[in-house]
């Protein structure tokens, strides 16, 4: 079993003992936003690391998860009026 990685984080000024929780599998979907200017917007959700907060649960009793991740954007669709020329 592999060794457990505890840690220390600060969300909203309080800190929080943490243990990360590796991942086994990934599915990253893309989501696609269609804007007010005619943009269309993509963005992908990159998940980087998932803890678990030691000793925190929430009102049903679940434990608390934190996820670090990065979110990668792309344009899709952008129309001629808002190009530069």
């Amino acid at each position: 079993m592999a060794q457990k990685h505890v840690t220390k984080l600060t969300i909203h000024g309080q800190q929080y003992e943490v243990e990360e929780v590796p991942i086994l599998k990934m599915d990253e979907k893309i989501s696609t936003y269609e804007l007010a200017d005619g943009t269309t917007l993509t963005v992908r959700t990159v998940v980087t690391n998932i803890y678990r907060a030691i000793g925190q649960h929430n009102e049903q009793g679940e434990p608390i998860y934190v996820v670090r991740s990065n979110s990668i954007p792309s344009l899709a669709g952008v129309p001629d009026s808002l190009r530069e020329e």
